[in-house]
């Protein structure tokens, strides 16, 4: 059956509002053709934020200077050399505020240098320069504000030095992620030449230097002429490697040269007291010594890679000391115990040589003197320490007619648990 409606004018028939019209929206071609141009507008203005973030330029520090200052001396104002922070560049509009870090802490703003648009200057505070270490290396960044992570540099290394170290021979690097990064520390045939591979995503700071005196480690126990150096990696991991080759003068010959071995500071040796052991390398693999005779000042090298499985370890370099020496010769005895003050004979057996000198990591005391030497390979020694030390060092100087060098070493524990 159709159904039929009824078409009486008189009879008034109402439709139900939509949803649309009771919202208000009751738009015409003209306010459709609106609407698409607010969002065509919106998406142009995404899509460009979208094209400068993805064409950022990153602040990139190219130089820094100084780029070293003696420790607790006079501080230095940092001059850097920035690009990628240009006023007309489309993420950094003028004015700009550049800001430097030094290890994470601001130093605040600096100051862009008149009429040169990539040179800027900051104030180091006297503060930072004061360490007890021989060699502090500091990260300096730098970054535009507002800060987002790509608006921060890469780092640069800034180095702090003691009075013992050659600042001429004194050579920091960041290598970047994935490359060999070479460094080198030479001076009167005493150095060290390092290539450091790393693997990490992250930067690596590699840090060489030689000694003008005996580094500020307890119990340093001779001077040789074989110098001291030093290597220092800073945010290395366990995939990270060093070929290093540590050199020694061509005053050292014969039979000087065929008994000397690459040692580092190990200040948990010896019950915690420290001491100088060999250098093995990669796998316990013993450095290649190659000897150079005449060729400039310089009179060999070792060579040695270090890695994880190395000792010392990669990640273990936060600022080790190396010399090359002899093994220590025999002294009997070599342990003196108990502390109880007294002069205890000690004879040392090497016969050929003479003792020549004596030296101490700790004052005498009120006791007197520590040490009597009685004969060419005899002497008396003091078994006295330190209550707050970690025990005392005695190193004999030895010397024989060919007029080479040697040491042999008497230790006093500073207990029972320490010998």
């Amino acid at each position: 059956m159709k159904s039929t409606v009824a078409t009486n004018p008189s009879v008034q028939v109402h439709q139900a509002p939509s949803d649309r019209d009771r919202l208000g929206f009751t738009f015409g071609a003209r306010q459709r053709a609106r609407l698409a141009g607010l969002f065509a507008a919106v998406a142009v203005c995404l899509l460009a934020d979208i094209g400068n973030k993805a064409n950022a330029q990153t602040p990139s520090v190219q130089r820094l200077s100084p780029s070293s200052a003696q420790a607790s001396g006079s501080a230095p104002d940092f001059t850097l050399t920035v690009i990628g922070v240009s006023p007309t560049s489309i993420d950094y509009p003028a004015p700009i505020n550049v800001r430097v870090y030094w290890n994470g802490t601001s130093l605040g703003q600096a100051t862009q240098v008149s009429g040169n648009a990539t040179n800027y200057t900051v104030t180091v505070p006297g503060t930072k320069l004061n360490t007890t270490a021989d060699i502090t290396t500091v990260m300096v960044t730098v970054r535009v504000e507002p800060y987002t992570p790509e608006n921060e540099s890469n780092p640069v290394a800034f180095t702090i030095y003691s009075a013992f170290v050659n600042p001429l021979a004194l050579q920091t690097t960041v290598a970047p992620p994935e490359a060999g990064t070479t460094v080198q520390s030479v001076d009167s045939g005493v150095g060290i030449l390092a290539t450091l591979s790393p693997d990490a995503s992250s930067p690596v700071t590699i840090t060489t230097a030689t000694y003008i005196a005996p580094p500020t480690v307890p119990g340093t126990i001779f001077e040789l002429g074989a110098g001291y150096t030093d290597l220092q990696v800073t945010g290395a991991d366990t995939g990270d490697f060093a070929t290093v080759a540590f050199f020694y003068p061509d005053s050292i010959t014969g039979a000087a040269e065929a008994s000397l071995v690459l040692q580092f500071w190990d200040p948990t040796a010896n019950g915690g007291s420290g001491g100088y052991v060999p250098v093995l390398g990669s796998g316990g693999a013993n450095p290649v010594q190659t000897t150079t005779d005449g060729a400039g000042s310089i009179g060999g090298y070792f060579t040695v890679t270090l890695d994880n499985t190395s000792t010392p370890k990669i990640t273990e370099l936060s600022g080790t000391i190396f010399t090359s020496a002899p093994e220590p010769l025999p002294a009997t005895p070599n342990i003196l115990w108990e502390a109880n003050g007294k002069l205890v004979p000690v004879t040392v057996n090497a016969p050929g040589y003479t003792i020549i000198g004596v030296t101490s990591n700790e004052p005498e005391g009120r006791l007197g003197s520590a040490w009597q030497v009685t004969g060419a390979l005899t002497l008396k020694l003091r078994a006295d320490r330190l209550g707050t030390g970690r025990g005392r060092i005695y190193t004999i100087l030895l010397q024989a007619a060919d007029g080479s060098q040697n040491v042999a070493v008497v230790r006093v524990p500073h207990d029972q648990g320490k010998k």
